[in-house]
């Protein structure tokens, strides 16, 4: 059994485990993908051979995953390789019109979309100046009627009035004072 404390990164770790014997040992923190095994050897029981066992293990632990961030790193420095030599390859004779074609029939697209909204535009205009001239319509409409109305009210009262004023005529022949 072997107690360790270890510092990494600024961070102290204590380690405790039992060695039976020899051998390839697994590295708890990646049992899946076993990348970050190493070997282990059993020391003679000295401390000092222990300490530097254990430090050796994580001196290989941490050269494990470097190497795997290295491996990482060079994946997607060429993977982006790869995609700016594709970009920067010329186009060719064909490319070039497919993306001629497309340009035109987005232009093409473009261009049907501007002329409905132009109609429709055209249509909204259309109601309404058709709804302010059937409104003002309306509202003539609506003086004549009234205008209409107030002349035969105004006739009717003059009429009344004549008719009022001969009865009180004849009223007044009839019974002169």
């Amino acid at each position: 059994e072997c107690l360790m404390a270890v510092s990494h990164e600024g961070v102290t770790y204590t380690c405790q485990w039992t060695v039976e014997e020899e051998g390839h040992y697994l590295d708890e923190e990646d049992e899946v993908t076993n990348e970050d095994d190493v070997h282990w050897s059993v020391g003679n029981g000295l401390q000092e051979e222990s300490t530097a066992s254990s430090s050796n293990l994580l001196q290989e632990i941490n050269h494990n995953k470097l190497e795997k961030v290295k491996k990482e790193e060079e994946k997607i420095l060429n993977d982006q390789y790869h995609l700016l030599k594709e970009l920067q390859k010329p186009l060719t004779l064909e490319e070039m019109r497919e993306l001629l074609q497309i340009k035109e029939v987005e232009d093409y697209k473009r261009e049907q979309e501007l002329r409905n909204l132009r109609l429709w535009a055209k249509k909204v205009e259309d109601e309404k100046r058709e709804h302010n001239e059937r409104q003002k319509l309306l509202e003539k409409t609506a003086k004549d009627r009234v205008a209409k109305v107030l002349k035969e009210e105004e006739r009717q009262k003059l009429e009344m009035f004549q008719k009022v004023r001969e009865a009180m005529k004849q009223d007044m022949q009839a019974n002169p004072l």
